[in-house]
């Protein structure tokens, strides 16, 4: 028997990288140059082409724009006609009484307390508008992932290149998740699911942010700058994640969500996806919904193209996915107008 080949002395053994959690697949190389611009690389980020109409655009950037004007012209005014009262109070602080804070001397103790309820509303109020609503304004003109600045630097197009990132949570928090969870039921990637749903995906780019995904202007920016690095298909609807070193080694890694966005941008196939999701959710089975989409979309994005054989063969594993979840695909598909099938 030949001897056993054994690597020379001091030699590493290759590292298996295993690959990466479901729905995700390895990056295209060729996309480095644009994925650098996606920092810091533990965020989340969801990327598609938003081609609302200019009007549509210019109209959702017009509204917030008018409210935040307003809003800081009455903080001023509200300081303006305050500015007396704080004043005065600065002024009894350094035991100079003056006759806006003092109460009179004949009060009752019934207007004593009056007063103070009066002068405590009043600091509630000035608390709310200068500590809590404040920061809209200052967000939206001053912030550097401000709309306004990113509006600024690219105006507005036919086709806009939209860039999401998570707040709260990151890549190694979906990657621990998706290792303890490999079915998709945790809570960050139920954020990430939440984020491309048809009908937030239906909306304009500056209407999707919210209390777990913001702007990433600098990157929207850069990206406007670099757009011959990088297609429509490349970016258009697409989550990309940085999985930390380890078992599933660090790099980046892209789920394509842009036949569910193809769909909701459709106003035949936006319908059907609505009349499927309420029907899902009436019955208690959201996650279903989102098993269903997901399944369309790794059939439909498989090589070879989604013909007349991937179809039955999605058809099969549809009907498999349904069963599982007790419900009758074919009464189900009855019950739905235009049925699924499609």
């Amino acid at each position: 028997m030949p001897p056993k080949h054994r690597p020379p002395k001091g030699a590493k053994a290759p590292k298996h990288q295993a690959p990466l959690p479901a729905p995700f697949v390895p990056a295209p190389t060729h996309l480095t140059p644009f994925l650098s611009t996606l920092t810091p690389n533990t965020t989340i980020h969801i990327t598609h082409l938003d081609t609302h109409p200019v009007p549509l655009k210019q109209r959702a950037f017009a509204i917030p724009a008018i409210l935040n004007t307003t809003l800081i012209a009455a903080l001023f005014y509200r300081a303006y006609t305050r500015a007396p009262f704080y004043t005065a109070l600065v002024l009894y602080a350094l035991r100079r009484p003056t006759a806006p804070i003092q109460a009179p001397p004949s009060a009752t103790g019934r207007e004593i307390a009056w007063l103070i309820a009066v002068r405590l509303g009043a600091f509630a109020v000035d608390y709310i508008l200068f500590a809590l609503l404040a920061a809209w304004p200052r967000t939206f003109f001053l912030d550097p992932a401000s709309p306004l600045r990113w509006r600024g630097a690219v105006g507005f197009a036919d086709r806009e290149l939209v860039v999401r990132s998570s707040t709260g949570f990151d890549c190694a928090d979906l990657a621990r998740e998706l290792g303890e969870r490999p079915d998709g039921s945790g809570e960050c990637f139920g954020w990430v699911r939440d984020a491309v749903e048809p009908r937030l995906m239906a909306r304009t780019g500056l209407a999707q942010v919210g209390p777990r995904w913001r702007l990433n202007v600098p990157a929207m920016v850069e990206a406007v700058a670099g757009e011959g690095e990088w297609t429509a298909e490349d970016v258009h609807g697409k989550v990309w994640a940085f999985f930390p070193a380890g078992e599933n080694g660090g790099k980046w890694g892209v789920w394509d969500v842009a036949p569910m966005i193809g769909a909701a941008e459709n106003p035949a196939g936006r319908a059907r996806i609505f009349a499927i999701q309420d029907k899902l959710m009436g019955m208690g089975k959201e996650e279903l919904f989102y098993k269903w989409v997901e399944l369309i979309q790794y059939e439909s994005t498989r090589p070879g193209g989604f013909g007349v054989e991937a179809q039955e063969r999605a058809g099969e594993r549809v009907r498999e996915l349904f069963g599982s979840y007790g419900v009758d695909f074919e009464g189900f598909e009855r019950e739905v107008n235009g049925g699924i099938g499609g």
